[in-house]
């Protein structure tokens, strides 16, 4: 589609990833390769209805709708300028028809979303506990890093709600709060399956890992193969 100046604003940047082109706050915050492993490593299914917590911009869903054969993604995004940027994300690559974006607190869904509505649900979420670590002025990158206006155990009791019996949720997080992650899914009875240990490059410890649950699963879990970023 043709780009006049008011669908992009001034504060927003147009970057171009995987033959697709996304709008982005200049300020803030950016997609990064969280976003487009977890995207990968997320199973979806043909006709799948998925649902991406935490959307931010639009990355994940925008990378899912566009490389599978989904039948629909909702992106629940709390915060509306960005649920507004991956809107127009969805309509700059022509995926509106399978990518539904709403303004609305994942911390909500039990109240706010039907039961049992997801084949899949993906999130890559906020890492660090509020205390932790230096928290960023800018309040969007904040949100996005730290758990301020959602924890874990929120999204792990949102993803249950929302998803079918057996349906799968996938994650991708940092390797300090795996327990937590683990312990978590099993607290909402969603049974660890895959889980993928990542590193940055051959000289230093994890930074990422990627978990696939199945709601109401059997103990089964497989370790996949090490993913290294950087393999020189």
């Amino acid at each position: 589609m043709m780009i006049n100046s008011e669908f992009i604003h001034d504060d927003e940047r147009l970057d171009e990833f995987g033959g697709l082109r996304i709008i982005q706050k200049k300020d803030g915050p950016y997609f990064s390769i969280d976003a487009v492993i977890l995207a990968d490593f997320a199973e979806v299914r043909k006709g799948n209805k998925v649902a991406d917590l935490g959307a931010g911009g639009g990355i994940i869903s925008l990378l899912l709708a566009s490389k599978t054969e989904l039948d629909k993604i909702t992106a629940v995004e709390i915060q509306e300028e960005l649920a507004d940027v991956a809107r127009r994300n969805a309509i700059l690559n022509n995926l509106s028809d399978k990518i539904e974006v709403v303004t609305d607190d994942l911390r909500l869904a039990n109240k706010n979303f039907p039961a049992e509505q997801f084949d899949l649900v993906v999130s890559n979420p906020p890492y660090r506990v509020v205390g932790s670590g230096r928290l960023n002025p800018n309040s969007s990158r904040a949100i996005a890093r730290h758990e301020i206006k959602c924890t874990l155990d929120d999204v792990l009791r949102s993803a249950f709600h929302l998803l079918k019996n057996h349906g799968r949720f996938a994650i991708v997080y940092r390797p300090d709060r795996l327990v937590d992650l683990i312990s978590g899914c099993r607290k909402y009875r969603l049974e660890p399956k895959r889980l993928q240990v990542v590193y940055p490059d051959y000289e230093h410890e994890s930074n990422l890992v990627l978990l696939e649950a199945v709601k109401n699963g059997q103990a089964d879990c497989k370790i996949m193969k090490t993913m290294v970023l950087d393999g020189g």
